[in-house]
């Protein structure tokens, strides 16, 4: 699958937007304030149901069958994870299919998991609040947080919650962390 930004096709001068986005709906607007945080929740079990975002509305569907699971978006399928020996991923900003270990590698400290999108490292880091995306590894000072994802309420989860920046969602972001939080959170061994 390709991956880019939807927002750039339509972006004109300084960054302002002209005509219908091309996204029409499909992901939140191109105008938030940078650094805004949005939420978007997983139903629990997470591999399957509504994820629903800003103002409840229903971004992504995801579907479970005994090979797959399948994330949708307004009813085009966008990302797949196969359920096989190894566990492999389809999905925008993933060239070709691959192994589940190796879009979410895990360091070899098992402190974290590193996720490779084009060019750029994030790495996925679990505090006692959550799982954090980074753009560096644990330690280094002045990591860009991008996200985090928790199970809510912690005893017995009923959802999963991903609070992502806008500045993230831009930069295509969104996507990559819901199939992270599938992968994550889907009681799959992924390794």
């Amino acid at each position: 699958m390709n991956f880019m930004n939807p927002y750039a096709q339509w972006a004109g001068n300084n960054g302002a937007p002209f005509g219908d986005p091309p996204t029409r709906g499909a992901l939140p607007p191109a105008n938030l304030e940078s650094g805004t945080i949005l939420t978007f929740c997983l139903p629990y079990p997470v591999l399957s149901g509504n994820v629903t975002g800003p103002g409840q509305k229903v971004y992504f569907t995801i579907q479970t069958t005994a090979e797959a699971t399948t994330i949708f978006q307004r009813e085009e399928p966008i990302s797949r994870i196969h359920w096989s020996n190894p566990t492999m991923v389809e999905a925008r900003g993933v060239p070709a299919s691959r192994p589940a270990s190796q879009f979410l590698a895990l360091s070899s400290d098992r402190k974290y998991r590193t996720m490779v999108l084009g060019n750029k490292r994030y790495y996925w880091t679990p505090y006692s609040d959550g799982t954090y995306l980074f753009d560096g590894p644990p330690g280094q000072i002045m990591n860009q947080r991008y996200a985090k994802m928790q199970a809510i309420p912690v005893s017995r989860p009923t959802t999963v919650t991903l609070e992502i920046s806008s500045d993230a969602v831009h930069n295509g972001l969104l996507e990559p962390c819901i199939l992270a939080a599938l992968l994550l959170w889907g009681g799959r061994n992924i390794d």
